[in-house]
């Protein structure tokens, strides 16, 4: 999923978070800053109201921001868009609240791949559920018009 977010303009800041994840050899044309963001986002793991610290909303009322084009894997997106209903905020700010959380605490954003799994394992489990309930409801409208039809039909005889 493309979607196009003011984001922050210091380039210095995914220089930073690209090293934290992936080590001082990664370079800007190994990692994009879009799949840096899709990592930082996938790793945070602390509670949502971490994000409305203080120190967080001073730096990012006092950065400069520029609309970067983002490419987010669907349950990232999600992940973000949660968060953005459950704080009341928008996306584009749950994200650099996200980055500045993950810069001020390296380690605690850094999930280990089992939570980022278990994470990702329980949104397909509430999404399929929400699909199979779907699914069964409308299972259940075809079978009261099909056996609709068959009164009407032996009606006629």
């Amino acid at each position: 999923m493309i979607k196009s977010m003011s984001s922050i303009r210091d380039k210095s800041v995914y220089a930073t978070l690209r090293e934290m994840a992936f080590g001082k050899a990664a370079s800007d044309k190994e990692f994009k800053d879009s799949f840096v963001i899709g990592y930082w986002l996938d790793a945070y793991s602390a509670a949502p109201e971490a994000l409305m610290n203080d120190a967080i909303t001073e730096q990012d009322q006092a950065d400069s921001k520029t609309s970067k084009t983002i490419t987010f894997r669907v349950n990232t997106y999600n992940k973000l868009t949660a968060l953005s209903k459950v704080l009341g905020i928008g996306e584009a700010e749950i994200m650099r609240r996200i980055l500045y959380y993950s810069l001020a605490n390296p380690t605690s954003g850094a999930a280990s791949g089992s939570e980022i799994s278990m994470t990702n394992i329980q949104s397909q489990v509430a999404l399929l559920e929400s699909q199979i309930h779907a699914c069964m409801k409308t299972l259940e409208e075809l079978k009261h018009e099909l056996d609709a039809i068959k009164t009407t039909g032996e009606k006629k005889k």
